[in-house]
């Protein structure tokens, strides 16, 4: 088990744990819905978008939201 997982144990849950980090990661422009799929099924999304947000996370997509997602909803409680 990798450091990160020690820390956070349900990141071992996570279905993207077991697919290319590319489909997490897009690139500039690409689509971010085939990475968007992945977490339909996923059991910790609610985990994993916690931990984006309270880490701040910019990049790639966590809890089922994308970076612009992310941002719209840390903007919402800030506000």
């Amino acid at each position: 088990m990798s450091e990160r997982g020690e820390h956070n144990p349900w990141m071992a849950e996570a279905l993207c744990a077991e697919v290319d980090a590319e489909l997490m990661f897009p690139e500039k422009g690409d689509h971010a819905r085939d990475g968007l799929k992945i977490c339909d099924g996923c059991n910790v999304v609610q985990q994993c978008l916690k931990y984006a947000l309270d880490n701040k996370i910019r990049h790639g997509i966590w809890g089922a939201k994308t970076a612009e997602q992310r941002a719209r909803i840390r903007n919402r409680v800030t506000v």
